[in-house]
């Protein structure tokens, strides 16, 4: 029997949520968060490398905790199966069969990244004044901090080519490093002799 295996995430905050809602009672949900019979507080759709699908939802119920709805679709949308959660966790493993073939999603927390850091680095760039410049990084969430090295090691080598030509000014050596920055593909901007990129 062949399988296949698709794993979403979700944030831990709702994660949370959603298993606090899984154990409460209809009339509770809808006196605290408004949600009626029917309603879906959560709901998604995953893909499987043959074009089936899977659709989980959470259902609430007028009575009685809501349930975990889960629907397997075939490459052309017609439904080939359902059946409900057997947990009380919206992180967890579903699956469905159809056709032979058996497909499971496994709902995960998302791993914590961490918040946009603001960090100044100061690297040196040989060139032939053996000038030194202050470069200003914006490292978003989910750049790691080898990322980070790599894209200094390639706008060295780069703005390294570029002075190969002879001697630069101030203004030419900033707008090597522009070039080299956006040759990069990061957004470039120069204040007051720092050279300050933000990178996407």
């Amino acid at each position: 029997m062949a399988k296949y295996k698709e794993t979403i995430t979700i944030p831990e905050e709702d994660a949370l949520f959603y298993k606090k809602l899984l154990s409460m009672d209809g009339k509770k949900i809808y006196d605290k968060y408004g949600y009626k019979r029917n309603d879906y507080p959560f709901r998604t759709s995953v893909d499987f490398l043959n074009s089936c699908q899977m659709d989980i939802r959470i259902v609430i119920c007028e009575e009685g905790c809501p349930y975990i709805d889960l629907v397997l679709f075939d490459e052309n949308g017609s439904e080939v199966s359902c059946g409900t959660g057997d947990s009380y966790d919206l992180c967890s493993a579903f699956s469905l069969f159809g056709n032979d073939e058996e497909y499971c999603v496994v709902i995960k927390i998302a791993e914590p990244v961490e918040d946009c850091l603001t960090k100044n680095y100061v690297i040196d760039i040989v060139f032939p004044f053996e000038h030194k410049t202050k470069i200003c990084i914006t490292v978003p969430a989910g750049l790691t901090q080898n990322e980070t090295n790599d894209f200094f090691e390639e706008l060295r080598e780069l703005t390294e080519d570029f002075s190969n030509d002879g001697d630069y000014n101030d203004d030419e050596y900033h707008q090597a490093i522009e070039t080299a920055a956006k040759e990069l593909g990061f957004d470039f901007d120069y204040h007051k002799g720092d050279c300050e990129i933000e990178i996407p």
